[in-house]
């Protein structure tokens, strides 16, 4: 009975994971562009 809840469990730790990811990587382009406006 775990085996079928535990895939459910990994693909909502994956998705958490990739909305954290986005984040970062939003943050990171919109800092490195502010960087590029400013020379």
């Amino acid at each position: 009975m775990a085996g079928s809840r535990s895939p459910i469990v990994n693909l909502k730790l994956k998705i958490a994971f990739l909305i954290l990811k986005s984040r970062f990587y939003l943050v990171y382009i919109a800092n490195f562009s502010i960087i590029i406006n400013l020379y």
